[in-house]
C-alpha cells in the first residue's frame, strides 16, 4: 500500500487542489459581483443623464448620489469597518465623506450633461 507520508501527501495535494479550486471559483464570484456593482453605478450615472434631459429636479442627481455611496459601500464596508475596528477611524470617516463628494460631483456632472444635451 505504500508507506504513510506517500498517503498523506496524496491526501495534501488532494486538500491542495481543492483549496485552490475553491479560490479560483471565489475569485469568479467577486469578478462577477464586481462587474454587477459597476453597471449599478453606470446605470445610475446613465439615470441621472437622463433625469437631467428629461428636466426633472435636482433631487434626482441627488437619488443618484445616494446610490453610488451605497454601492460604494456594498463594496468596501468591510473595509471601513476593519478600519474602524482598529483605531483608523478618522480615516475611514473621511474616506466615505471623500467618496460621498465624488459621488455628487459624479452624479451632477452627468445631470448637467443631460440637461445640456436636452438645450442642443
Amino acid at each position: 500500500m505504500g508507506s504513510p507520508h506517500v498517503r498523506g501527501m496524496t491526501r495534501f495535494s488532494k486538500k491542495t487542489e481543492s483549496v485552490s479550486a475553491c479560490a479560483a471559483a471565489a475569485s469568479d464570484v467577486r469578478v462577477a459581483a464586481e462587474r454587477v456593482h459597476s453597471m449599478l453605478a453606470y446605470s445610475a450615472l446613465f439615470g441621472s443623464a437622463l433625469s437631467g434631459y428629461a428636466g426633472l429636479g435636482l433631487w434626482a442627481a441627488a437619488l443618484v448620489a445616494a446610490v453610488l455611496v451605497a454601492v460604494s459601500q456594498i463594496q468596501y464596508g468591510g473595509i471601513y469597518k476593519r478600519a474602524a475596528e482598529t483605531g483608523y477611524l478618522d480615516m475611514a470617516q473621511s474616506t466615505l465623506l471623500q467618496s460621498f463628494g465624488n459621488a455628487i460631483v459624479a452624479s451632477g456632472v452627468c445631470y448637467a450633461g443631460g440637461w445640456l444635451f436636452r438645450l442642443l
